[in-house]
């Protein structure tokens, strides 16, 4: 009877948050889909994990499943964001929204004031971003866009463990 009260609570606490999936010690959701940072880090892993394991991984389809809950970033305040959200639509082969996304950033920079400031982002965010939109189709022309941009990827922002995936991917092609 004291165990069937605990899975009671349980399940009361579960409904009042709003979560079906817990971890071991029940306050902390084990999956909060809506919190964009742990997309953003999922997405970052799974990167990360393919580059070193290899495309073929037996994680492949969980792009899609994070792509899901992402809301492709309209406002382009985190540069990193972007890359990691242009990375993982060329990944599942979302041509529309991948050029949607490159046209959204590329309108973004008109918004740049300082001159200086507009080409570097161009050559450094853009240029990375089309370079991986282009991986596909040609490893040598997606390099050629990737390298310049290695110099200042700083700029994107996110932490060096973060932007090393950038380096990584870089050295795949």
């Amino acid at each position: 009877q004291q165990q069937q009260q605990q899975q009671q609570q349980q399940q009361q606490q579960q409904q009042q948050h709003g979560e079906s999936e817990r971890t071991r010690d029940g306050y902390f959701p084990a999956q909060d889909k809506g919190n964009m940072q742990d997309q953003l880090g999922a997405l970052g892993i799974l990167w990360k994990y393919e580059l070193r394991v290899g495309r073929e991984s037996p994680l492949a389809d969980r792009w899609r499943s994070i792509l899901e809950c992402v809301a492709v970033p309209t406002n382009h305040v985190d540069k990193l964001f972007d890359l990691v959200v242009v990375h993982a639509l060329h990944r599942v082969g979302d041509t529309k929204r991948l050029e949607q996304q490159l046209s959204s950033m590329a309108d973004s920079l008109r918004g740049v004031v300082d001159e200086a400031d507009r080409k570097l982002m161009t050559e450094v965010w853009l240029g990375y971003a089309r370079g991986v939109a282009v991986s596909t189709k040609s490893r040598s022309e997606a390099a050629a866009l990737i390298k310049p941009a290695l110099t200042h990827i700083n700029i994107v922002g996110g932490s060096s463990e973060q932007r090393e995936v950038l380096h990584e991917y870089y050295k795949s092609l």
